[in-house]
């Protein structure tokens, strides 16, 4: 065997670089491609496998006159199955195609040379013929195999000796200088791009020939000492009829290693005795038979859940999964037998995932019919060997497994979300009820034995138990409070704010117990040492995200709104780059996407109203006063929530700070704004409820009563945060306290992003 190998290794490659990359070459490489991913230069594998003749003129030339350089490749990490990470490096696809004409070009005559123990990444071989061979050994009464990976064998491969190896063997050495380009190629990784002094890139299409070569070496110097091997890839089994032998083969084994610069992985290293079981290339081979190594049975467990989970269409479902099975049926038929207890364990795996698919698809709104459910899967095989009847009947039981399932959930989902819908109407209720709103000019608030007493013009209007409120909202000119009930409030730490038209109360009353001095350091620190862009980063970025969503919610309904959606969603990726000095950026990316949104929510509002744009203070239309109302509102529970959290008020990092005002109430409110009082807003609106202005343009007492309903409502409902359903009053408040942490160091604030 070595004496052959010896022979042809000597054999030069003839070939010029001229006929390797003739553009015919290179046209052909590239219809060949299927891999769909674009490099760093964004081309797609479309636009050249669309392109004409001259494209490919053009790249043949480039190559010949030394001009062409291949673009810098897209690297990241994978999970391998046996746990860390793998490195992938993602060529563009034009370099893809140079590599794969050379591929092309060379293998053939390097696997003639390569030597019979290689298996992997050639043509007419395959693992299930190097797990044949590593029987035959085992049969033949080499009982005794050292198993090992060689570790990080992509990685650490020589340059040197691999561009060495392939002059002595490359008559054209423009060829071999070209493959050093792609060998030396570094990587960005993100924004942060990496040299390449060693290794070749997994995930080059190059890369499989060139490891082969430089293993090859490998193989023949332990051919050169008799030593029988089995390597497929950097995967390597060692066969000697004794312990004693194979020590020796093993020390042997090592030295040739050493010397190629490469290493064992240790913990994949071991030196079995076959009667035990030789775990190899996905099985477990004895000297009378194969079992499926466990590893590779849970991945084929893993690989069905992930299919029982997949949302693709029931048509391209099956087809990919008849595709799967059919290819581990090929590789199982030649190594298990029929009735082995692994492939009945399969079976039922299979089984499982039929189920579950079966049963997500009963949840949409159109159910397929049993009837296209059978014929759907009739062409995809089992594991088993079952006939005609028996596979319709394996079919059958999962789907009416499936129908049987999904009955009994609908009907624990119909009683959960009765159940749900009426704990939402009374938490609404509750946060209505929990909060006083005097909305009548002239009222006087006091206090009883009974408990809050609301009277006007002397006459008592109503009684409300002090236990059952946690929030005073004042929304009239001439309210008078007696001071016990300011004292009553401030020993509760029950706020008090006074709202009108303006966006924010124009006086709170609340009781700020406990230092705060040490968090207002704190956040000054936070300033001072420019940290702070993160936070202001999130208020925007959380309030930007929030109308986003909301317009493609209403876009569904209106279908109006896709270019407004489309200018938000360029905007948003101008957020990301930012840095510590991009504060005025920053605003002014607020203020860029806030013009477009409220022109989008202006072409959706009744002309009736008036509405031809966003009005903070002085508004006397309904729309904008109402949004200003019901944004003074939530601004009470903003501050309170962020005077509970122990935050001081007047240090801010998206807003300026002002010494009269609490700034951090204006960061923090941003990203509520949208979701607790834009909605229910622009929901009455489209509702044509009477949302109305009196002569001076100020709210109607009536059209006050509207919005605190309804931002109160919004505010005592449930919404999803953190995978939990939790009320948004509560929300704010964690939102507050979140905020807190990241100021001490113990968190990352992430701005609250609602689902519409």
């Amino acid at each position: 065997m070595s004496d052959m190998g010896n022979s042809q290794s000597e054999l030069k490659f003839t070939t010029q670089l001229e006929s390797i990359i003739s553009a015919d070459s290179l046209q052909k490489a590239a219809k060949s491609l299927d891999s769909k991913s674009a490099g760093l230069d964004g081309q797609s594998l479309a636009e050249w496998q669309n392109a004409g003749l001259e494209r490919f003129v053009e790249l043949s030339r480039d190559i010949l006159i030394g001009k062409y350089i291949p673009e810098p490749l897209s690297r990241f990490d994978i999970t391998k199955s046996s746990g860390g990470k793998r490195p992938i490096a993602l060529s563009s696809v034009r370099d893809k195609i140079v590599q794969k004409a050379i591929t092309t070009a060379l293998s053939p005559h390097f696997q003639k040379s390569f030597s019979l123990a290689s298996f992997a990444y050639q043509g007419g071989k395959s693992s299930a013929d190097a797990i044949k061979k590593a029987h035959e050994y085992i049969s033949s009464g080499f009982l005794w195999v050292y198993r090992t990976d060689i570790d990080e064998c992509f990685e650490r491969i020589n340059h040197g000796k691999l561009l060495k190896k392939l002059s002595e063997r490359l008559s054209d050495l423009r060829i071999v200088r070209l493959i050093a380009l792609f060998v030396k190629n570094g990587a960005f990784a993100k924004s942060n791009y990496t040299d390449h002094s060693s290794g070749v890139h997994q995930g080059d299409i190059i890369s499989p020939l060139l490891s082969n070569i430089f293993l090859d070496t490998i193989d023949k110097k332990l051919e050169a000492q008799n030593i029988k091997h089995i390597r497929y890839a950097d995967d390597i089994a060692i066969f000697a009829s004794s312990k004693q032998t194979l020590d020796k083969h093993a020390s042997i084994f090592s030295r040739i290693i050493t010397d190629s610069g490469l290493s064992v992985e240790k913990t994949k290293t071991q030196t079995l005795q076959a009667n035990e079981g030789i775990p190899f290339l996905g099985f477990v081979i004895y000297p009378d038979r194969y079992e499926l190594d466990t590893p590779k049975f849970e991945q084929i467990k893993q690989k069905l859940y992930e299919f029982s989970i997949d949302k693709q269409p029931i048509a391209e479902w099956s087809v990919k999964l008849k595709a799967y099975i059919s290819g581990l049926k090929l590789h199982f038929d030649r190594f298990l037998p029929p009735d082995a207890p692994q492939i009945a364990r399969l079976q039922s795996e299979l089984s499982e995932a039929f189920i579950t698919k079966i049963e997500k698809l009963l949840l949409q709104r159109q159910r397929p019919t049993k009837k296209e459910l059978k014929e759907l899967l009739a062409s995809i095989p089992t594991f088993m060997h079952l006939g005609k009847k028996s596979h319709s009947s394996f079919i059958s039981y999962a789907i009416d497994s499936a129908f049987e399932k999904s009955n009994k959930t609908n009907v624990t989902k119909d009683i959960q979300g009765k159940l749900e819908k009426r704990k939402h109407e009374y938490a609404k209720k509750f946060a209505v009820a929990n909060t006083l709103m005097i909305e009548k000019p002239g009222c006087f608030l006091g206090l009883s034995t009974r408990g809050y007493v609301v009277k006007s013009k002397g006459a008592v209007t109503h009684r409300v138990p002090l236990s059952q409120i946690e929030h005073i909202i004042i929304g009239a000119k001439g309210v008078s409070l007696s001071s016990a009930v300011i004292e009553y409030c401030a020993k509760k730490a029950i706020p008090i704010d006074f709202v009108d038209n303006f966006d924010g109360p124009y006086a709170s009353l609340i009781s700020q117990n406990g230092s705060l001095t040490q968090n207002a350091l704190s956040q000054l620190s936070l300033i001072q040492e420019n940290k702070h862009l993160h936070l202001a980063k999130e208020f925007v970025e959380g309030k930007a995200k929030n109308q986003h969503n909301y317009l493609k919610y209403l876009d569904k309904h209106h279908n109006k709104l896709s270019l407004h959606t489309k200018r938000i969603e360029a905007s948003l990726k101008k957020l990301k780059p930012l840095t510590i000095n991009g504060q005025m950026m920053l605003m002014g990316l607020e203020g860029e996407i806030a013009a477009t949104y409220w022109e989008a929510i202006s072409i959706l509002i009744p002309d009736t109203y008036g509405f031809t744009g966003r009005i903070g203070r002085g508004a006397k239309d309904p729309i904008n006063s109402a949004l200003n109302y019901g944004y003074a509102i939530l601004y009470g529970r903003v501050q309170k929530a962020l005077i509970q959290a122990g935050l001081s008020l007047h240090v801010s990092f998206l807003h300026s700070m002002q010494d009269s005002k609490p700034t951090l109430v204006y960061d923090c409110i941003e990203e509520f704004r949208t979701f607790v009082v834009d909605r229910p807003i622009i929901s009455m609106a489209n509702r044509n409820e009477p949302i109305k202005v009196d002569k001076d343009g100020m709210l109607t007492q009536q059209a006050k009563r509207l919005v605190f309903e309804a931002v109160m409502e919004r505010l005592g409902g449930y919404t999803k945060y953190q995978k939990e359903n939790r009320q948004m009053q509560n929300i704010i408040s964690m939102q507050a306290y979140l905020l807190a942490r990241h100021i001490k160091g113990e968190a990352k604030y992430n701005s609250f992003v609602a689902k519409f």
